[in-house]
């Protein structure tokens, strides 16, 4: 007994509909993960990677606090730069920027000492990481403007499994 063409037709739209739910979603949103040591010095990071490529991440630097860095450059075009120094802020669910101070250049923004030589404040290392904890994405701005924008699932889990990890202060 062969089954009439409707039978066929929902079948094979049942079939086809059954396999693309197993492609890859071309949309899917950025987790956040960890990156294993490299060097006995090294203690990994968490990170993630957006759907443009941009990196934000998030390691313990040799000082004993956390480094932070955006790669690649992201700076917008039409923002004039006397040198290299910079202050990159975290907006956080559109609440209020949190500013890190920064080096950016070719390679991005990586975090570094306040303007006047001073280091960063550890209380402002952690008023970062715990929003970035505590928060569903983050815009990354510089001169007002967007660099970059993340999601932050799972955001909480990598910077903790980290923060157990070693005794970086500022996680």
């Amino acid at each position: 007994m062969k089954a009439g063409p409707d039978v066929e037709f929902v079948m094979t739209r049942l079939m086809i509909m059954f396999l693309i739910s197993f492609l890859p979603a071309t949309e899917a949103l950025a987790e956040w993960a960890l990156r294993s040591p490299e060097a006995s010095d090294d203690n990994g990071s968490a990170f993630v990677v957006n759907a443009q490529g941009h990196r934000l991440d998030i390691g313990c630097g040799n000082g004993g606090t956390i480094d932070i860095s955006l790669t690649p450059d992201t700076r917008p075009a039409d923002l004039k730069f006397v040198d290299d120094g910079a202050v990159v802020y975290f907006q956080i669910d559109g609440g209020q920027p949190l500013q890190m101070p920064a080096t950016c250049g070719a390679h991005g923004c990586y975090q570094d000492f306040m303007l006047g030589g001073e280091p960063w404040p550890v209380s402002q290392m952690s008023a970062i990481t715990s929003a970035l904890r505590a928060g569903s994405n983050v815009d990354v701005l510089l001169g007002g403007k967007i660099m970059s924008r993340f999601d932050l699932s799972g955001s909480s889990a990598a910077l903790g499994e980290l923060a157990a990890r070693t005794q970086c202060e500022g996680l």
